[in-house]
């Protein structure tokens, strides 16, 4: 019996206080790990195109199955906050 490897995407991205779909990811996406830069200055949000409720702060990481890369958004209160994603399709 054969098996598809996984293949992993990874990025980063500037978040603004505007809600914005993560960039850089690409289609077929079943999981996402985004952590927040150890360095990053501002807390993230992370949602869906409505609310944005999980608060995280810098160095602290979020995972999820997904059937879309355009199901979560992320945003900050203010400033820009950096996040770091990986991808598993």
């Amino acid at each position: 019996m054969s098996q598809n490897p996984d293949t992993l995407f990874a990025g980063t991205m500037t978040c603004t206080n505007t809600a914005a779909v993560i960039t850089g990811m690409p289609g077929g996406i079943r999981d996402v790990l985004i952590q927040i830069d150890p360095d990053s200055a501002a807390s993230v949000y992370v949602g869906n195109a409505t609310v944005q409720s999980i608060k995280l702060d810098a160095g602290e990481k979020f995972s999820w199955p997904l059937s879309s890369a355009n199901a979560i958004y992320v945003k900050t209160a203010s400033g820009e906050g950096i996040i770091r994603w990986l991808a598993r399709q």
